[in-house]
């Protein structure tokens, strides 16, 4: 049938449609069909949120309603639901204005007693459970609301085996004050053969991490904004290296355990780009006494690791990689804090170049043992307030490798260095 009469068909159709009185859904551009959310059941698409056609009440009912391709317009608004995408492909979740629909659990589900239902990745349901593929989730705010004991530490958004997930352009926050009180554990969790991105999202008052890709997802994080606990200081002296008021610690121990990261990645192939990681200095607590701005191990060749461009303010360590291989670490910077710039504890074949890490309290680089074959070239470590550079494997090669298991340095400058010349003061310094 030719293209004009097709067209002259489906006008046929929808007139007669109309002479039923059954109004066709609308066509959303991925070419499913639109959905409507609002908390007062009106809205629609021919004006919106202040429109007078019927809409759902309920995020979940408008999901389960959907099939593949469709899309769910959200209205501003919150809705207090554990939501669960799990049968409809290409489903894309979005706010009608950015951040003003605002996702927070279930009354049932924020209390002691509802710790039945867990998902794969060993938490309480989280705010929004995805194992459909292709799901986009745009300009939603997701809120966790602090306990106040840590009686639960929910996972804002969990990917489970699905494929090209984007969560991009999100706001995910716990309630807590300081990490002592809970609510959220990770902001955004991928496991498994997850795959896709999470990219623009703000992701801040987190207890384990801000975003998690665990055993085997192939994710890119692509400018996130991820604000951490400030780790607590006492002594003036350990203050003013962490570049906070003497005394700055609370006396509450919580229950999940002192580590606390901007970014981990453990068993994954992951490339962390352009994000920014720093301490928030409104939210203290002695008890979380290490923090780590961007956390690799258990990574190698198979699940190559690329750390590029990002900004770490703070934290512990600025960049840990922990019994990995095979991975690179450029044009990060990294600034403040109270330890190592870039940690590389028991990881061999990890390219380090240029790179800055300043201002540290800490060393600017440290090489551990059990560390080799690594390429460390054209970093600046210098200005920080313990031995800039550091390579305590024994194996170390400054004009080319000598041997099997060297770590070669090359072109790096650090004002004090431990051996000797692994870094050179820059000219001037």
């Amino acid at each position: 049938m030719g293209t004009h009469h097709m067209g002259r068909l489906a006008m046929l159709v929808s007139a007669v449609m109309l002479a039923l009185g059954l109004a066709a859904a609308p066509v959303a551009a991925g070419g499913g069909q639109e959905r409507w959310v609002d908390n007062d059941g009106m809205a629609g698409p021919a004006h919106g949120c202040a429109g007078t056609a019927a809409a759902f009440d309920s995020v979940q009912d408008a999901i389960d309603a959907s099939g593949a391709n469709d899309v769910v317009w959200i209205c501003p608004g919150t809705y207090r639901e554990n939501l669960r995408v799990t049968a409809q492909p290409g489903l894309q979740l979005r706010s009608v204005k950015r951040w003003k629909a605002v996702l927070m659990p279930t009354p049932a589900v924020t209390s002691a007693a509802a710790t039945a239902t867990v998902e794969p990745s060993g938490t309480l349901t989280p705010v929004l459970y995805i194992e459909s593929n292709r799901v986009l989730a745009r300009w939603l705010t997701i809120k966790i609301p602090a306990t106040g004991n840590c009686d639960y530490a929910m996972h804002g958004v969990v990917v489970q085996g699905a494929g090209q997930v984007q969560i991009r352009g999100n706001r995910i926050t716990g309630g807590a004050g300081a990490p002592d009180q809970c609510g959220m554990g990770t902001g955004i969790y991928f496991e498994g053969a997850a795959t896709g991105q999470a990219s623009y999202n703000i992701i801040q008052k987190f207890v384990n991490s801000g975003i998690t890709a665990y055993l085997g997802p192939s994710v890119l994080l692509y400018r996130n904004s991820i604000r951490m606990f400030t780790p607590g200081c006492v002594t003036a002296v350990a203050c003013a290296a962490a570049g906070r008021p003497a005394g700055s610690t609370t006396a509450v121990a919580p229950a999940l355990g002192p580590s606390q990261v901007g970014i981990r990645a453990n068993n994954a192939a992951v490339r962390i780009r352009g994000n920014v990681v720093r301490e928030d200095p409104n939210f203290v607590s002695s008890s979380f006494s290490y923090g780590i701005g961007i956390d690799v191990f258990n990574s190698s060749a198979v699940n190559h690791v690329v750390i590029n461009g990002n900004t770490v303010v703070g934290a512990v360590d600025g960049i840990s990689v922990f019994q990995a291989s095979d991975g690179t670490i450029t044009r990060n910077h990294i600034s403040g804090g109270s330890g190592r710039g870039i940690a590389l504890l028991s990881a061999s074949n990890w390219t380090v170049d240029h790179n800055r890490v300043t201002g540290r309290g800490g060393s600017g680089i440290v090489l551990d043992n059990g560390t080799s074959l690594n390429d460390v070239d054209s970093n600046d470590f210098s200005g920080n307030v313990d031995t800039d550079c550091v390579d305590a494997t024994g194996n170390v090669a400054v004009a080319g490798p000598v041997d099997p298991i060297d770590n070669t340095w090359t072109n790096d400058v650090g004002d004090e260095s431990s051996p000797a010349g692994i870094c050179l003061p820059s000219v001037g310094g």
